[in-house]
């Protein structure tokens, strides 16, 4: 039933806030909310309309009405530039005598563009208002007149009102709990609707109703509630609700939301508080952040640049005509002279400046707008039906909630991603403890604890009696086995419990009163008393318990810092204790464990009885403030506290994370981790995940080493050291990813040590931040430029956000990645948020811009998809105007044939169809089925990422925009000025002229020949698909052309009758054609080969290594004498990457070797001319001065980078890579390079390039050697034999 109930989150209007109830006359206290009974008691004491100001409970999300939708999508979809220039063009070719084309022309587009729209904006709020209509249609039972429940819709439910829940049904608003059919008088709520989390949740009655379950009861109570305004704080809430003189306390624990469902609960009886507008449901259906990609920003600027150049044009033209009117001989242009003299200039000047408008209003593509729309639509289809993006084990799919940013993916610079979840399964295992101590190791002996329970130890059996009390953990049974089962909040706490259990301490039975444990001896009923909730800002929870023979202890558990500052004071003994604890919690950091400080202490019945009514129900019981209230009243409880043990929880790293990093490291990208945990556990993880090696120099931030010091003096200093230190590393994490991550060079060339770092990563912690943030946050934007990686922990869901915003202010790219509700803030702050698919529920998912299964999803969502929704955009959004100003072109060199008249040379059904039908399918292919390169290629060599932002990566940049235009003005010129004397020499044929229809119809011609042969050019991935769209273009334009000059002359143009057979039966027409299309096919292609044989991008020579291999071809020469090969050691690349796999290698194990993705090779191993090459065979003949130390005996050429360091450097300019067989290598370093690092994948040394990519030309020696060992070099299916067992070994095919 939720899932028909849920209102769509998206796409809201705004909320009226203005009636929240606030203001009703009984609420004369500020910041309260006063709602009160309409039962029979209720009535009698306040009447009918005792809550008059609240609003009624009827929901509205749609946005329009039957009556108001055509008249507000208009003004709506007006707003748009375009739409706009198009109104203004279709109303001035409604003026008489200004449109040189029928007014037909400029409106059929408009109303296509603008009734797709409309259509589309329909049915989403067609959608609406069935998902509105059916949260107001619920059938809910409503205690009114009687004694009896009478059932009415949701929507008509009051504020005020008492109604009754069934089992699995919906919560109709805002109710505070009365009672249930359940003993305790609570309920179990499943909260998937509010924050996507499927645990239950248990909720507990009004102490003072929470036995009152029949109707007439119910009736005679007046209730009187004071509580908090409505707000969309889903975590905190406070009321107090009264009747005959007694007050009693309410808080969140007693609230049900609307949206939950009831679960494991027969019934129960609630007090309507809030009502529709004033839900906390509807209260969070904010509508997203509005994010723009940027190719859409510079949509916008070209779209501005070109009506700006049009205005410019225009104006020219007019001004130009103005003068050949006045100027014009009465023989040649009698009747513009005439037209002239019978109007005032500025009269002439405004109708030709309305003509040339209409006239050339096509160089605003305005098919563009529902073609790019519909493409990226389907792109984002695309990404849902991706295999590689599929998870088996949960059976989940990646979900795109918007394909506005799908080109933006291909932009990302920084990635900024939460640690639990996402880089972690958060399945929680309880893997060790500590306990007065001893040390227990769970995972290595499962049960480890029961053998010391047996032997007596007391201290380890408290602390499994801790494990299974101070929980909020839901124990249960299952109806078909009666096997246990715990559900809770937070996953610690379950492990916690499941470790109790193991070890013999059950929990079976939980009540808001009383525990019930099983214990391998007997079963221990312990009395709760109370519970202190756990907090953010105390990080501890703790429950008051009556035990059946120790008396009043206080369960607590926390976090390390919190609990061991809290404690009393310490004997001799219990100090060394401590310290083995805190040893045992640094051990625990260490090996990338979750740690939690356990504790306990014994109260006096006074002194719990004294705390009680002095701190803790005054607390509750506060209306205003009620939450710092409760946090001081536990604080003054949580002291004195004995400390018992520690536990360490382990949460695996995800599948083949390591590699997802290393592949975006590889790829320049910068990444941050921002968490919750400690410090230790951080910067172990993030060693798991290779973003800390052996090569990387951490630097922590930390404001409690200030001492003396002020804290914002000694942060500014540190930061200062650090960003002088990452200059004199010479780390540059922003330029190419060939600058990081290996040693330097000098400008000899010689290897500078391997010892000294050359990455830097920065540790700051939630508080070190906070004082950055108020006082040195600008120096801390520059240090955050410099460095390699960061970890960020302790911090807040808004300190990510922050941390975001700050990255992002530096005009970086940023994309969020999280799985928890504390990672919204992050993901909508970020321009790109991600959500991870996890256990903490589906905030995260649904507030993201994309959710994915796992973490290693990032590489085809973002290096794929994104690379592949960046081409297609940009090339349909660069031909659609590429086409139209070379059609908008020809109209202009046709002016100066005309006269500047404003004459058309095309025929108003020509130029209609030439968007809509003529030119469509070609950019529909590339906008949906274009590819530059493979996804193999693309896992293989991660600088193709890089390479999409560099200022020629073949995006909309403004080279690549003056590209296009260039061409535009080129192929029309041509075009044009080939017709230029067929048109001078007017033919004449079967007792006629040509006529201006006739050399129309050849341009035309000649236009649509250019264009789509622009498009077979262009197009890189040819398929069927890209075949039928142009032959289906082709083929549609002269049907068009043999159909409507064959109408009669009533029902079409009567001077375009016939044209067909005077322009098929024309030798010079198809003489025209083949020389005005072979001229533009030769000259593109002999600029692209130019192009790219002097400088050539790294997807050219990867797409020249494909094209070698599909071919069995050897490779060809220098690019103009640059080293332009890329090495390409072959291996079995045979099995095809499906449902997110990697190309075999790599692990995912915390502590593993890395074995990294498919990266390019170092610098260091790069020969420098042809005569080299000479020197490589001869030298190889050179049999006694091998040395096997850098390659495997069964592989020759499976060379060992990690090996490859300064040692085997000489200190001359030249190196050596020596394989297993008996051949030598000599290669020279290049000299004169400024010193530089190859990717952090490779352990080799490094040399500048002009280039970002390696660029070797190894292959050839490698093929020749292949041959000698007697394997083929046509890339054979067999992989390269695998080196020895425990030699660490970066293999290029190895991803």
């Amino acid at each position: 039933m939720q899932n028909e109930q849920e209102i769509e989150m998206y796409d809201l209007h705004p909320i009226n806030t203005e009636s929240t109830g606030c203001d009703n006359d009984d609420a004369n206290e500020e910041g309260v909310m006063k709602v009160k009974s309409v039962n029979q008691a209720g009535r009698a004491a306040w009447g009918q309309d005792a809550n008059a100001g609240l609003p009624n409970n009827f929901i509205k999300t749609s946005k329009y009405e039957w009556w108001n939708f055509v008249f507000l999508n208009l003004w709506l979809q007006f707003h748009k530039i375009a739409n706009l220039y198009f109104l203004a063009n279709m109303c001035f070719a409604l003026i008489p005598g200004v449109s040189p084309v029928f007014p037909v022309t400029t409106i059929t587009p408009l109303v296509a563009v603008v009734g797709v729209a409309a259509v589309r904006d329909a049915y989403e709020d067609w959608k609406r208002h069935r998902q509105d209509n059916k949260a107001n249609s619920v059938s809910t039972n409503v205690l009114r007149e009687g004694n009896e429940f009478t059932t009415v819709k949701s929507c008509d439910v009051r504020a005020g009102d008492i109604v009754q829940i069934f089992n699995n049904s919906e919560i109709p608003a805002d109710i505070l709990l009365l009672s249930s059919k359940r003993d305790d008088g609570g309920c179990y709520l499943e909260t998937a609707n509010l924050d996507g989390e499927s645990n239950l949740k248990s909720k507990t009655a009004l102490s003072a109703t929470s036995k009152i379950t029949d109707p007439a009861s119910l009736q005679q109570i007046p209730i009187a509630l004071k509580c908090d305004p409505p707000s969309m704080k889903l975590s905190a809430w406070n009321g107090t609700a009264s009747w005959n003189g007694a007050q009693h306390p309410a808080g969140l624990d007693n609230l049900l939301l609307r949206g939950c469902v009831l679960r494991e609960t027969p019934c129960l009886y609630g007090f309507v508080v809030y009502t529709g507008v004033n839900t906390k449901m509807f209260l969070n259906l904010t509508p997203p952040p509005n994010k723009k990609s940027r190719i859409d920003q510079k949509l916008e600027r070209l779209i501005l640049g070109i009506l700006g150049c049009q205005q410019i044009v225009i104006l020219i033209l007019c001004g130009v005509s103005l003068n050949f009117a006045k100027n014009s001989s009465q023989s040649t242009a009698f009747y513009i002279k005439h037209f002239n003299d019978e109007h005032s200039p500025f009269v002439y000047f405004v109708v030709h400046y309305l003509t040339y408008f209409v006239l050339l209003s096509l160089m605003m593509p305005i098919s563009l707008f529902l073609s790019i729309e519909f493409c990226k639509t389907l792109q984002a289809q695309f990404m849902e039906w991706d295999i590689r993006m599929y998870d088996d084990e949960r059976q989940l799919s990646m979900k795109a909630q918007t394909a506005s940013l799908n080109e933006e993916l291909s932009q990302i610079q920084v990635i900024c991603t939460d640690k639990t979840g996402t880089l972690t399964d958060n399945k929680m295992v309880f893997a060790k403890a500590s306990c007065m101590g001893l040390t227990y190791d769970e995972l290595a002996n499962e049960g480890s604890m029961v053998s010391a329970i047996q032997e007596g130890n007391t201290d380890t059996a408290r602390m499994l009696e801790l494990f299974a009390v101070c929980n909020t953990v839901i124990p249960s049974f299952d109806d078909n086995d009666g096997s246990l089962h715990y559900a809770g909040d937070s996953t610690d706490e379950v492990a916690l419990v499941k470790a109790a259990n193991r070890n013999g301490f059950k929990l079976r039975e939980k009540k808001e009163d009383y525990v019930l444990i099983e214990t391998p001896s007997c079963e221990i009923r312990i009395e709760i008393l109370c519970t202190l909730p756990f907090s953010s800002d105390r990080k501890m929870m703790s429950v008051v318990a009556r035990h059946p023979s120790d008396g009043l202890l206080l369960y607590n558990k926390g976090a390390d810092a919190s609990v061991l500052s809290n404690l009393g004071e310490q004997t001799l003994q219990e100090v060394q204790v401590k310290r083995k604890i805190e040893d045992a919690l640094d051990g625990y950091a260490c090996g990338g464990l979750r740690t939690l400080c356990v504790s306990t202490r014994r109260l006096s019945e006074s002194t719990y009885e004294s705390w009680r009514k002095d701190h803790w129900e005054p607390a509750v019981t506060a209306v205003k403030d009620r939450d710092v209230h409760i946090e001081n009243a536990c604080l003054k409880l949580e002291t004195n506290l004995t400390l018992l043990g520690a536990t360490g929880i382990e949460d695996k790293l995800q599948d083949k994370v390591p590699e997802t990093i290393s592949y975006f490291r590889s790829a320049g990208v910068v990444i941050f981790v921002l968490t919750g945990d400690k410090r230790e556990t951080a910067i172990n993880i993030a060693k798991s995940c290779t973003l800390i090696k052996q090569n990387t120099k951490t630097i922590v931030l930390d404001v409690s080493r200030c001492g003396s010091q002020a804290p914002e003096k000694y942060l500014a200093d540190l930061i200062e050291e650090t960003i002088q230190c990452t200059e004199e590393l010479g780390v540059d994490p922003w330029g190419s990813p060939t600058s990081c991550g290996t040693p330097s060079f000098s400008k000899s060339g010689d290897a500078s040590s391997d010892s000294e770092p050359n990455e830097v990563c920065i540790v700051v912690d939630g508080a070190t931040f906070a004082v950055i943030h108020e006082h040195c946050l600008e120096r801390f934007k520059s240090l955050a430029l410099k460095v390699s990686t960061a970890l960020c922990c302790r911090v807040t869901p808004m300190q990510k956000a922050d941390i975001v915003k700050l990255i992002q202010d530096q005009d970086r790219t940023c994309l969020g990645v999280g799985d928890g509700a504390n990672d919204v803030s992050m993901i909508q702050r970020a321009k790109v948020g991600v959500g991870i698919m996890g256990l903490e529920g589906s905030q995260a998912e649904r507030s993201s811009d994309y959710s994915i299964p796992r973490f290693k999803h990032l590489v085809p969502l973002l290096a794929i998809h994104g690379r592949y929704s960046l081409l297609k955009n940009s090339y349909l959004i660069q031909y659609s105007f590429y086409k139209n100003l070379v059609y908008s072109l020809c109209q202009i060199y046709y002016s100066f044939a005309s006269g500047f008249t404003g004459q058309t040379i095309f025929d108003s059904w020509v130029i209609i169809c030439f968007n809509m039908m003529f030119t469509l399918l070609p950019p529909l292919a590339m906008g949906l089925f274009e590819y530059d390169i493979t996804e193999h290629e693309i896992y293989k060599y991660p600088l193709l990422y890089y390479d999409l932002r560099s200022p020629v990566g073949g995006r909309l940049s403004r080279y690549s925009i003056a590209r296009w235009i260039s061409w535009a003005f080129i192929h029309s010129a041509i075009i044009f000025g080939f017709m230029v004397p067929t048109m001078q020499n007017d033919d004449v044929a079967e007792e006629r002229t040509s006529g201006i229809w006739t050399h129309g119809s050849y341009v035309m011609s000649f236009v649509i020949s250019a264009v789509l042969a622009k498009s077979a050019l262009l197009f890189m991935s040819w398929t069927w698909i890209h075949f039928a769209s142009i032959i289906l273009s082709f083929v549609a334009y002269h049907l068009f052309i043999v159909t409507y000059s064959s109408l009669p002359m009533f029902l079409g143009n009567a001077a375009y009758y016939g044209i067909f057979k005077v322009m098929y039966s024309d030798p010079k027409y198809y003489l025209l054609t083949l020389v005005i299309v072979t001229l533009l096919v030769v000259l593109e292609i002999a600029v692209v080969y130019w192009a790219k044989e002097i400088d050539p991008r790294l997807v050219d020579l990867v797409r020249e290594s494909m094209h070698m291999k599909q071919h069995g071809l050897r490779r060809s020469k220098h690019k103009a004498g640059k080293d332009l090969e890329i090495q390409d050691l072959e291996g079995d690349h045979s099995k095809p990457l499906l449902k997110g796999e990697y190309p075999p290698g790599g692990s995912n194990s915390i502590g593993s070797p890395l074995v990294a993705l498919q990266s390019p090779p170092s610098p260091g191993l790069l020969p420098s001319r042809r005569d080299e090459r000479k020197s490589l065979r001869a030298a190889r003949d050179d049999e006694h001065t091998q040395d096997s130390s850098l390659g495997s005996p069964t592989n020759p050429f499976r060379v060992n980078f990690a090996q490859l360091n300064s040692s085997q450097c000489s200190a001359s300019p030249a190196m050596s890579l020596r394989s297993g067989s008996p051949s030598q290598s000599s290669f020279q370093l290049k000299k004169n390079k400024p010193a530089l690092m190859s990717s952090p994948l490779l352990g080799g040394p490094a040399l500048d390039t002009t280039r970002l990519v390696s660029q070797i030309s190894l292959l050839e020696y490698l093929d020749e050697e292949l041959e000698k060992n007697g394997k083929t070099s046509g890339r054979g299916s067999d992989a390269p034999p695998r080196a020895p067992r425990g030699e660490k070994v970066i293999c290029m095919d190895d991803l």
